[in-house]
């Protein structure tokens, strides 16, 4: 497909551009052009380092300058799906075309022909031709015969051979037709030759439309039974993800030890919708990470520690989750870790202040993280009651907040640690449970 049909499909969409320097542009397409410039709103800059991001409601991209562009599954499936639409039509406009002839009008058509070719016939002096009907002619082949003419042959000119004897050049003589044989014309020919290929094509065409239709109805059973099955998974993550939010941390612990499966359901589930979203804050994450070397780092939440196979060169990183799904995680209820007071240069919560305890997490923190140590939480955009007061809750925990992040769908924040002062809980909720709609 060209990709200038694909971007006029996915106008209205999301999609990641990159440029040759190195910047990423997360964004809607609005417009686009024949030379490939863009115009995005609701964008989200990232720098080549990956250290930097910019918000902006609008922007325009310069074709020349586009390393590569992301655009949804959806959208590709989309263009394939008008493109096959478009040669459908195509054919039945071609098939419309072409002249479709009964075998009653190609009787008249023969019938008219033959007299055609007699009246002709008279006229040049073959008069004396039988003329059949053309049905009942096996073979097309003939010769076109002449009439010898004896009284013209006898007044030729002479011509004198090597030997010296006079010949007489005249006509050759060729077979005279008999009853069997007919004279029959391109145009006749011509007729049935159509009548055959029509036939031909319509029973190719007749036979391409019912190989799809027997294949789909082959495969029917099956794609049912997959989404079947899609739609079982996306429930029983659904189930889950509303379990998390809506326990305690203890209890979603026991849970997943005694059904260890459920961990695998909910994080596919998870990657799913990661697929969906223009940025991973995650990704934000690793990126200022990346900037430094050699501290010791807490991932809460991890999942399936991505944090930590992308630094453990580098850092010495310890990875927490509901279950150790790999050798990377230890598995714990995140608020009571088995780590040391003031033992980690950095505590890391990405969207994993779960569960209606999420302020005893904090609390953890709070005890293993030194002093001016670094706090990051990213949050969905949505779980916020009052962002303002989220804040003031955690500069009262003794943290400062120190650089801040957000774009459509999540928040990202970087606190830092200013001093030890005594925990206390929230006077309010602070963070909404993230539950999907039941459909």
């Amino acid at each position: 497909m060209l990709p200038l049909s694909l971007l006029n499909t996915a106008l209205g969409s999301p999609m990641l551009v990159e440029l040759k320097n190195g910047e990423t542009y997360n964004g809607h397409l609005v417009t686009c052009d024949t030379w490939m410039n863009l115009n995005l709103r609701e964008v989200i800059c990232t720098s080549p380092d990956g250290d930097r991001f910019w918000r902006m409601p609008e922007c325009f991209i310069r074709g020349n300058m586009i390393k590569y562009l992301r655009v949804p599954d959806e959208v590709s499936v989309t263009i394939n799906y008008k493109l096959r639409l478009l040669k459908k039509l195509r054919m039945k406009k071609e098939r419309k075309r072409e002249p479709i002839i009964s075998e009653e009008t190609l009787f008249e058509v023969e019938e008219q022909d033959l007299a055609c070719n007699v009246a002709e016939g008279e006229a040049v002096g073959l008069s004396g031709w039988s003329y059949m009907s053309f049905f009942s002619v096996p073979d097309w082949d003939f010769q076109a015969p002449t009439v010898q003419s004896t009284e013209r042959s006898q007044g030729k000119k002479k011509r004198k051979t090597p030997s010296g004897t006079n010949e007489i050049k005249s006509k050759p003589k060729l077979k005279q037709p008999n009853e069997k044989e007919i004279l029959p014309t391109k145009r006749l020919k011509t007729q049935k030759q159509k009548i055959i290929n029509l036939n031909t094509s319509e029973t190719k065409i007749n036979n391409s439309q019912e190989t799809p239709a027997l294949s789909k109805s082959a495969k029917k059973p099956v794609s049912k039974l997959s989404k079947l099955e899609k739609n079982l998974n996306a429930g029983r993550f659904r189930w889950i993800n509303e379990k998390l939010y809506t326990t305690k941390s203890g209890s979603a612990f026991d849970l997943f030890q005694e059904s260890p499966s459920l961990f695998d359901i909910y994080h596919e589930g998870f990657s799913t919708q990661v697929k969906k979203w223009p940025l991973n804050p995650l990704d934000a994450i690793i990126a200022h990470f990346k900037r430094f070397k050699n501290l010791k780092i807490a991932d809460m939440g991890c999942g399936e520690a991505k944090f930590a196979q992308t630094l453990h060169t580098i850092h010495e990183i310890h990875s927490f989750d509901l279950v150790a799904a790999n050798e990377f995680i230890t598995a714990c209820d995140i608020s009571k870790t088995p780590l040391k007071d003031e033992s980690v240069d950095a505590v890391i919560f990405s969207l994993s202040l779960m569960g209606v305890n999420y302020a005893s997490f904090i609390k953890e923190a709070m005890r293993i993280l030194h002093s001016k140590g670094e706090l990051v939480i990213a949050e969905v955009t949505s779980r916020f009651e009052n962002e303002e007061k989220f804040l003031v809750w955690l500069k009262s925990l003794g943290f400062l907040l120190v650089q801040r992040e957000e774009n459509k769908m999540f928040k990202l924040f970087f606190f830092r640690k200013e001093e030890n002062v005594p925990y206390r809980d929230p006077p309010f909720t602070l963070l909404k449970p993230c539950i999907y709609k039941k459909r």
